[in-house]
């Protein structure tokens, strides 16, 4: 099964999916991880930037599909806006359809003044996070890309903790038989 968390930067896609790994025993595939190892070679945004991240991630769903019977969780802050963003979920998405493997979508999202609390916190930046609240009320103007596909999960996390989100979403996939 597949599992993608897409959110705005602080959401607590990070933390959820920490949680929901563990709980899961799953593999988490942090788009940060990526993305830290993709602008250790190139600019970010640049045209070698997309190609780099799009092979990265090819590399991992080759490896799922060598262990199409485990858990992985993802990560991303996708944009509809964006095609670069709406290809890196559809190639996620088409990998796991082509491959018959579960695809769950989860789209957090919070209010904007809890997302400015959340966006400054101080592990954030240690992970090269977006951690200026400005920048974030910049960001609020962009969809956050959730197409409609089988299991779909919207979840409001600004009174949850991350804990609950986590029960939530297992409740989810509990219930849709997984």
């Amino acid at each position: 099964m597949i599992i993608h968390l897409n959110g705005m930067p602080g959401v607590g896609k990070l933390t959820v999916a920490n949680i929901l790994a563990k709980n899961a025993n799953a593999h988490l595939v942090d788009n940060h991880l990526l993305i830290d190892m993709v602008v250790s070679v190139c600019d970010r945004g640049s045209a070698d930037y997309q190609k780099l991240l799009k092979e990265m991630v090819s590399v991992i769903l080759h490896h799922i599909s060598n262990s199409p019977n485990q858990v992985y969780i993802f990560t991303n802050a996708l944009s509809a806006e964006y095609e670069e963003d709406r290809q890196r979920f559809d190639q996620i998405r088409l990998f796991a359809e082509s491959n018959n493997i579960p695809f769950v979508q989860i789209l957090l999202s919070c209010d904007l003044e809890t997302n400015k609390q959340r966006v400054v916190f101080e592990g954030r930046s240690l992970k090269g996070k977006l951690t200026n609240p400005d920048e974030l009320e910049k960001l609020k103007g962009y969809t956050i890309y959730h197409p409609t596909t089988q299991y779909a999960l919207t979840i409001d996390t600004t009174s949850l903790s991350a804990e609950q989100t986590s029960a939530k979403i297992q409740e989810y996939l509990k219930g849709i038989g997984f």
